[in-house]
């Protein structure tokens, strides 16, 4: 089984492993059928965070990335490092989380924090 990354408009994981998932046997050792379903796992689990990418309009300078980024740290004890990039207008946020649900969960807190401080926020899908 190899391990990839894969990159979702407003997720992205590395180390992700593409298992097969059989309707008998979940064990099977035979190559899968085209029309069998993947489970996605984190290779390293919990450890490594995801990443929550935001749009974010109205920041023109550094002072306006810390502020985003403050706010983004504040928002959730599961923040664990933002990446601002003030040409693209766009905003990486890792969080560490049990499931890829549990991070989609965060989203609109993340995007009302965003909001709060006085940017337009979108998730970037």
């Amino acid at each position: 089984r190899a391990s990839m990354s894969l990159t979702l408009p407003f997720l992205s994981f590395s180390g992700i492993k593409l298992v097969p998932v059989s309707a008998g046997n979940s064990r099977a050792k035979t190559a899968a059928p085209a029309a069998s379903r993947y489970t996605i796992r984190a290779s390293n689990g919990s450890d490594e965070p995801f990443e929550i990418s935001l749009k974010v309009e109205g920041m023109m300078c550094d002072g306006c990335a810390s502020s985003v980024t403050e706010a983004l740290e504040a928002a959730a004890d599961a923040v664990k490092d933002v990446k601002v990039d003030l040409e693209a207008k766009k905003v990486s946020v890792f969080v560490a989380c049990d499931t890829m649900m549990d991070g989609l969960a965060m989203m609109p807190k993340l995007v009302e924090a965003v909001q709060e401080a006085g940017f337009e926020a979108e998730p970037d899908f």
